[in-house]
């Protein structure tokens, strides 16, 4: 069975990828439609991430499912993620000069966006037990582990949930559109606010 993902992202993001990764291919993603290049190796797992909080573990990707075939326990495909960050700075201008004088700056936390799609690729009905799944790891009040090689070379591994949102895609009833807003963060600097409360 082939499961056709161009659709999916179209109808859920507003856009319709022409290339796709070989592992997905594999995997049986995707169709023949608009779908032939290959845009990463087979050893590619950038995109791969696993969000660890409370117990509860999340795997976004390809190799638990490529190693397993338990489609129960992976979110495949993997998410989009984009990152963004900005410097706070404290300005001051001088007198009579078109100049400004620095005081402090500091870097403010990332901001991160996740977006995916949530597949029931077995009984084809409403992704149930994956949207409860989300809608707990949204529930952690708490610093979540995250792990991935986008995440390690901005150097985040634990971020904070803000937002989640979710929404069934047109023309697909076993699948389900997600995005989590969320914030990197330091475990030390949540540590000793916790304490500093108790």
């Amino acid at each position: 069975m082939v499961i056709d993902l161009a659709e999916r992202y179209k109808n859920a993001f507003g856009f319709f990828p022409v290339k796709q990764s070989s592992k997905l291919r594999q995997l049986n993603f995707g169709n023949d439609v608009g779908l032939g290049n290959v845009y990463v190796n087979n050893n590619s797992s950038f995109e791969e991430i696993t969000i660890k909080a409370n117990g509860l573990t999340l795997d976004f990707g390809y190799v638990p499912l490529a190693k397993n075939s338990d489609y129960s326990k992976v979110f495949a495909p993997p998410p989009i993620c984009s990152f963004s960050i900005n410097k706070k700075i404290t300005e001051t201008a001088l007198n009579d000069v078109d100049s400004v004088v620095v005081e402090r700056y500091a870097t403010e936390p990332w901001s991160i966006s996740i977006k995916g799609l949530v597949i029931d690729m077995e009984a084809h009905q409403y992704p149930s037990t994956k949207v409860r799944q989300l809608r707990q790891l949204f529930k952690v009040n708490d610093v979540l582990e995250v792990v991935g090689e986008m995440f390690l070379d901005l150097e985040i591994t634990s971020i904070y949930l803000t937002q989640f949102s979710i929404e069934g895609v047109q023309g697909f009833s076993d699948t389900m559109s997600f995005t989590m807003e969320a914030r990197s963060i330091k475990p030390i600097e949540y540590s000793l606010l916790t304490n500093k409360k108790k």
